[in-house]
């Protein structure tokens, strides 16, 4: 489509993050907000097709091998780093695969931008064109085009995605770009159930605190905490250039109703891609939604809204948190090498990719360079970021630059779980050793001082000619255990780009609360300790469903003396 291959044009210009030295706080209340409904049911069934890979759940597939050089972490002057062994035969991954199945299919858009979320019984996935639902086994059961689905004939792009496990909600949000006007195209499933119908938002991304300013979003996306739910767009003036970050908040108990709701802005002058944490639990006695950026080149940039629910209870504006860490420096990664080629995968600049939160660690990442000594030069690699989190205090940041000798990787999306392990998925490629634009997982277990060796799940069989790659892959917490992690990536294929979603995780003996193997006397303590909370994701919550109880007691002791 011309007009989409145009607007594309238009987005590269303008996608290269300048981030200035100055930053200021604009907030205040905005707009309210009202829905319309929407279906997905036989929207369109032209494309709907049984895509399945037939694999055991959490087959696997790879042992333990005797310690080796990525077992323990190295450091130089480009700071902390992992060797990928999986590269040079190596097979050192304790997490096991899952199921694995095709993702939306290419279609006039290049380049996609996938994303997708895990539900209870349900998978989404999304591009720049697309939102398609699964059953987790990979059966499509409804597709849609996002224009369809928006009533729409606009420029609409930059596809994301997510679950809220606190209300057993699916979100799909998408940037509206129509000169002189734009909005957030927002989607919030009116259940746990994505094929029982929509309620769909506009939401004009011209205000600010209720100014009218000419102004679009790029690269938009979607974090929440209990009760808030943030937009985010990197603001750009018509015909003009960067502006800052904007924070649009809503109220989830009205927009999750399919109910009006006042939105309350918050705008941060200067300050690109600043994410809002996807926060599957709360800071430790206080209300807060965390964010994060980069800048400078050594800096992460942590930002923290302090309770901002107030503003619906009682009309109490939110309060405000900077803080700027000093982390190992960093520079935009070249383009990915690919086999038989000059042409590379473009895997953008160094902006963060997403932003995930649960028990007082919060995870981000982005592509950067990494010069291995080899004498070839610079290549990709996935920098990983665990960061301990809390009001009031400074955060700690550990960092990890992870890759290999003569690959490249790229687009890392990193989700932590209840056992603040962080998995993630990635692309890699190279000329030599000859890789395909690939998909991979890999994992880094709390506790543990460097990832494990990662594991190609969709392989390219091509070269890519595009000029684009995308600008991020995607991951999901699946709420049934709260441990698992679901992900989508691409990979080349037949010349053009093909999604790919994979499900893994990190296995754990039921009735195991603090994770040393051993069923025990202190498993049962934790689990009489917190009995009665209502605490989802709480470690002594074994059967996930938000309350310790009778049956996470009956876990432990059904259990007890197991690994002892």
């Amino acid at each position: 489509m011309q007009k989409r291959l145009w607007s594309c044009a238009v987005l590269l210009a303008v996608s290269t993050m300048v981030f200035a030295q100055d930053e200021t706080i604009i907030h205040g209340p905005s707009e309210i907000v009202t829905p319309v409904f929407r279906s997905m049911k036989n929207i369109s069934q032209a494309h709907l097709a049984d895509n399945r890979l037939e694999l055991p759940k959490f087959a696997q597939r790879y042992v333990h091998k005797p310690k080796g050089k990525d077992d323990a972490p190295g450091t130089d002057s480009e700071g902390p780093y992992a060797i990928d062994e999986s590269v040079f035969g190596g097979t050192i991954q304790a997490y096991t695969l899952g199921r694995g199945f095709a993702g939306p299919a290419p279609n006039e858009w290049t380049p996609p931008d996938p994303d997708m979320a895990v539900g209870r019984n349900h998978v989404i996935g999304v591009n720049n064109d697309d939102i398609v639902i699964y059953t987790k086994n990979g059966q499509q059961l409804s597709s849609v085009d996002a224009n369809t689905l928006f009533n729409s004939n606009d420029f609409i792009f930059d596809s994301w995605c997510a679950y809220d496990p606190w209300w057993d909600r699916f979100l799909v949000l998408f940037a509206r770009q129509q000169s002189p006007q734009s909005s957030w195209e927002l989607a919030v499933s009116r259940t746990g159930n994505p094929m029982d119908g929509w309620w769909v938002y506009r939401i004009n991304a011209r205000l600010r605190a209720g100014q009218d300013i000419a102004q679009w979003p790029d690269y938009e996306k979607l974090g929440f905490n209990k009760d808030v739910l943030a937009l985010h767009g990197n603001m750009y003036q018509f015909g003009g250039g960067f502006l800052g970050s904007q924070i649009t908040l809503l109220n989830k108990a009205q927009i999750y109703n399919g109910q009006a709701s006042t939105r309350y802005d918050v705008f941060y002058s200067g300050l690109g891609t600043l994410h809002p944490a996807e926060m599957f639990t709360m800071p430790d006695g206080q209300e807060a939604l965390f964010l994060c950026a980069v800048g400078g080149g050594n800096q992460m940039r942590v930002r923290k809204i302090i309770n901002p629910s107030q503003f619906w209870a009682n009309g109490t504006e939110p309060t405000f948190e900077s803080n700027n860490v000093a982390i190992p420096n960093y520079a935009s990664s070249p383009g990915g090498r690919q086999p038989g080629t000059t042409t590379r995968i473009s895997n953008i600049d160094s902006r963060l990719l997403n932003a995930t939160y649960a028990h007082g660690v919060m995870t981000t990442g982005h592509s950067v360079a990494r010069d291995w000594g080899d004498g070839l030069g610079s290549r990709a690699a996935a920098r990983i970021y665990r960061m301990t989190v809390a009001v009031g205090q400074t955060p700690s940041v550990t960092t990890v630059t992870y890759g290999a000798p003569g690959m490249d990787y790229y687009f890392p999306a990193m989700q932590v779980n209840r056992d603040k392990d962080i998995l993630f998925i990635m692309g890699r490629s190279s000329d030599s050793p000859a890789t395909f634009a690939e998909v991979a997982v890999s994992a880094w277990r709390n506790g543990q001082p460097n990832p494990e060796s990662a594991t190609p799940v969709a392989l390219g069989n091509s070269a890519y000619g595009g000029n684009r790659w995308g600008d991020y892959f995607g991951v999901g917490l699946d709420p049934t255990d709260m441990r698992t992690v679901w992900g989508v990536g691409q990979r080349a294929t037949g010349g053009n780009w093909s999604a790919w979603i994979q499900e893994w995780r990190y296995s754990v003996r039921p009735g195991d609360v603090d994770l040393n193997g051993c069923v025990d006397d202190t498993d049962l303590a934790a689990v009489l300790a917190a009995f009665g909370l209502n605490s989802p994701l709480h470690p002594a919550d074994l059967n996930t469903d938000g309350r310790i109880d009778d049956d996470d007691l009956a876990i432990v002791l059904s259990n007890f003396g197991a690994g002892c």
